[in-house]
């Protein structure tokens, strides 16, 4: 018995020994586990046995770059869906604002149509040239005639009139250089007459603007 006792000894030494002799190190259950399974159970996986009469074995995950690509991945996925229904949400967006801006009501017109039948006229004392006519609805003095709005109201009223004015004198200074051509295949009295075309627009934008 002792001798089978010496000859297991030996044996086990020599089979360590033979493991140390080609360059190998001790292999633990833990090693051979992760061997075959680590890739099975995916990167970062790694069992450790319990020692000490602890048994069983437990697992432990570390964190790698994937796992924070594989969490950012959802919202890749919907930041993309958002991106491909963008050219959708703005044309809904610029519907919206097209058709909110064709509602709006303006305050004045130039000319009396619709609604627009009370006639005012600017005032020197919003700082404009006087004596320009527009005309409002029913509403317009409740609203504004004592609102500091009025300022900016007859400042637009201006512009409009000078681009009003801008455009019909182009008119009558057409007209009249029509007439010049036509009579200048005529006699003398009809190239004057036709150069005393009045352009009346004219007349009063520079009355009015030009300064």
């Amino acid at each position: 018995e002792q001798m089978n006792q010496t000859h297991g000894h030996g044996h086990g030494a020599g089979f360590h020994g033979a493991f140390r002799g080609q360059g190998f190190h001790e292999v633990s259950p833990e090693d051979i586990f992760n061997m075959f399974f680590q890739g099975a159970a995916g990167p970062g996986f790694r069992a450790h046995f319990g020692r000490a009469g602890g048994g069983g074995f437990r697992q432990q995950r570390h964190s790698t770059g994937d796992e924070g690509d594989e969490q950012r991945q959802p919202q890749r996925s919907i930041f993309q869906q958002l991106f491909q229904f963008l050219p959708i949400i703005l044309m809904v967006l610029m519907s919206i604002s097209s058709f909110s801006s064709n509602n709006v009501q303006p305050v004045f017109s130039l000319h009396p149509q619709g609604a627009y039948q009370l006639k005012k006229t600017t005032q020197a004392r919003y700082g404009v040239s006087p004596g320009m006519e527009y005309y409002v609805n029913g509403q317009f003095d409740s609203m504004y005639q004592f609102s500091d709005k009025m300022y900016k109201i007859e400042k637009e009223v201006e512009n409009e009139y000078r681009q009003y004015l801008a455009h019909l004198c182009g008119q009558q200074k057409q007209i009249r250089n029509n007439k010049i051509y036509q009579a200048s295949f005529g006699s003398k009295e009809a190239r004057k007459k036709a150069e005393e075309t009045p352009t009346p627009a004219c007349s009063e934008w520079q009355r009015r603007f030009q300064r």
